[in-house]
């Protein structure tokens, strides 16, 4: 094995134990095993759960953060396409679950009716009223989902990258 680098080696932000970590880009989420401090490799913060998701610049894998205008070019694409993506991703949700609901559960009842000893007018009665019921319900299904779903992601890119690109 070749001699430990510099940079292969670095100390625990809670306890300051030496780590060592192979530097091939791999995982960047370390655990010390003194402490059991979970912290990032790249910047040697302790970490949640959203650091690598966070427009911080680590990377869960790699070598080295983004630079400065890369992560502040990110996060303006961001900010700016993300009503294109959320209207994109709401447009083609809408149709998918309002329609996709009532197949997905007339397929099913068919499937299951069709094992059962119901008769043929009993299998359509069946299939047809589980059509109609989630053709009520579907909407409603959908409505919650972009109606959670579209705030969520509101408040993510309009909050936490918005106060990243004024730090």
């Amino acid at each position: 094995l070749p001699p430990a680098e510099a940079e292969d080696i670095k100390v625990c932000p809670r306890c300051s134990a030496f780590i060592m970590k192979i530097n091939d880009g791999s995982c960047n989420r370390m655990n010390c095993t003194v402490c059991g401090c979970l912290f990032c490799w790249l910047c040697l913060q302790e970490i949640s759960d959203v650091h690598f998701l966070s427009p911080s610049g680590c990377t869960f894998w790699g070598k080295r953060p983004w630079s400065r205008t890369r992560r502040i070019l990110w996060q303006l694409g961001m900010v700016l396409g993300a009503p294109m993506v959320i209207s994109l991703a709401a447009g083609v949700a809408v149709p998918v679950i309002t329609i996709g609901i009532p197949i997905y559960m007339g397929r099913k009842v068919l499937a299951a009716s069709r094992r059962s000893s119901l008769s043929g007018c009993q299998q359509c009665l069946s299939v047809t009223s589980s059509v109609l019921l989630s053709l009520f319900v579907s909407p409603i299904i959908t409505a919650l989902t972009v109606g959670v779903g579209v705030p969520l992601v509101l408040t993510y890119v309009y909050g936490t990258v918005v106060l990243s690109l004024c730090r």
